[in-house]
């Protein structure tokens, strides 16, 4: 697969098509006669573009929502270890530096440039796999 800046609007004819195709050609058959009477009222192809459309809706924004999250906590892991709210993924960071850099990695990040440097990068790559992690998978 090629990387490539996300494009919503290709997604968006493609839920529209595979809503359209689930409406008529994957139902089960109890409830195609149901099907019928709708398509009487409503065009199946402007329906399924209707509820293609609110789901790219509802997915900018959590993809917004996950974007900003990264945003606000990146470069700063001592700030996201003080005021995050989840204990829980805290605990997990904490863990994940000391694996990294040992035990004395909270006082090497203030005293040493080069070790903070090198702790951000690694922080800001945990903290991108939290935020995208529904995407990215279990690639560790």
């Amino acid at each position: 697969m090629v990387s490539e800046p996300l494009n919503l609007e290709e997604w968006e004819d493609l839920i529209s098509k595979l809503i359209n195709d689930a409406l008529h050609d994957e139902l089960d058959e109890k409830f195609r006669p149901n099907l019928r009477d709708i398509e009487e009222y409503i065009d199946a192809a402007d329906f399924s573009g209707w509820l293609a459309s609110i789901i790219i809706k509802r997915l900018k924004t959590r993809l917004k929502s996950a974007c900003e999250f990264y945003l606000e906590w990146r470069n700063d892991p001592k700030l996201f270890i003080n005021w995050y709210e989840d204990k829980k993924k805290v605990d997990e960071l904490l863990k994940f530096l000391e694996h990294h850099f040992g035990d004395e990695w909270y006082d090497n990040y203030d005293n040493e440039p080069c070790v903070k440097e090198k702790i951000v990068s690694k922080y800001n790559e945990w903290l991108f796999k939290l935020a995208f992690k529904d995407v990215l998978g279990d690639k560790e």
